[in-house]
């Protein structure tokens, strides 16, 4: 979130003052769950320190008293929220809290996901993640979607467990349109070797289903390396796909591309996919050509048998056009 202000020179202008007020326009919200009062609290007060550090130059510019303590009541202490909670935000349910815009990358969890179900349903909260799926990453997404406002966008970070799940994606598919699928290479980030995806949808408003072609992208390196020093490196697919997206989204409907890493995949195309694991539109030697290397990652039991069933049912297919 405070990369996004950083970056975004109209965010960053809502923390100034106007005619001797700080009243910003945009609603920003950074939650944290957590239920031990010292750690937690910790937490909070290292995010703050670092939004202060982001918006350092601005408050040297602006540092009288009235404009501190207008900036604290109105634009700061707001932002970052603990949520004293054993569900944390899965159980702030709120209809009125909309957003135009939601950042993250959901906890993924699988053992111990079916205690924080029970609790939903203990806390009265099932009908608001009444879709199913495995992992806390499947309640994640029903949240996102039930917080964003018609015409409004999320940008996830998401396993490769959550693009297997049927019921999930079906349920993304009847109220949002996928704008981009972009997969990410293994051990992106350090804490997991997970394979993981960026996920850019748009809270449909008004049609019945999807009509307008998907973004795919192929990221192999993110600018520095993947182990445990994370030193820059020259190679950056990030910066390419990034600019690759902004034509996209400009003329969707016409966009050409001659990037071998970007495919996109027409609305009528991606309704017949089983998953959303972009990377097997490209053929292993397509793969070997641009140096990707098939990677092992890991994968839970329950997304191992749903990719053991994709390849039965591809080899039935196989053997019913063989018969």
């Amino acid at each position: 979130m405070l990369e996004a202000i950083a970056e975004n020179e109209g965010l960053m202008e809502q923390f100034k003052p106007k005619n001797g007020k700080v009243q910003p326009g945009v609603i920003f919200r950074g939650y944290d769950k957590g239920t031990d009062e010292k750690d937690d609290e910790r937490t909070i007060i290292l995010a703050k320190a670092n939004m202060l550090v982001y918006l350092s130059d601005l408050i040297s510019d602006y540092h009288s008293e009235e404009y501190l303590e207008q900036f604290s009541q109105n634009a700061f202490n707001s932002v970052f929220q603990l949520i004293r909670s054993n569900l944390g935000t899965y159980g702030r349910v709120d209809p009125q809290e909309q957003y135009d815009l939601i950042l993250t990358n959901p906890p993924y969890v699988t053992s111990g996901s079916a205690s924080i179900k029970n609790a939903i349903e203990s806390a009265g909260l099932a009908q608001h993640y009444a879709q199913g799926g495995r992992g806390t990453e499947s309640l994640a997404v029903q949240w996102i979607i039930n917080h964003l406002k018609p015409g409004g966008q999320c940008f996830v970070i998401v396993p490769d467990g959550l693009l297997n799940q049927s019921s999930i994606l079906e349920y993304v598919k009847s109220e949002c349109d996928v704008l981009a699928i972009i997969a990410l290479p293994s051990r992106t980030f350090y804490s997991t070797p997970k394979k993981t995806y960026i996920l850019a949808l748009k809270k449909r408003a008004g049609k019945a289903r999807q009509d307008c072609p998907v973004f795919t992208y192929l990221i192999s390196e993110i600018g520095e390396s993947r182990d445990s020093r994370r030193v820059p490196i020259a190679a950056n697919d990030l910066t390419t796909m990034e600019q690759e997206y902004a034509y996209f989204r400009a003329s969707p409907a016409t966009y050409v591309t001659s990037d071998p890493r970007c495919r996109i995949i027409s609305s009528e195309d991606f309704e017949l996919l089983r998953n959303w694991l972009i990377d097997r539109q490209w053929s292993h030697e397509e793969k070997v050509a641009l140096g990707i290397v098939e990677e092992a990652f890991e994968v839970d039991a329950e997304t191992f048998k749903d990719l053991v069933g994709d390849a039965k049912l591809a080899l039935d297919e196989l053997y019913e056009q063989l018969s």
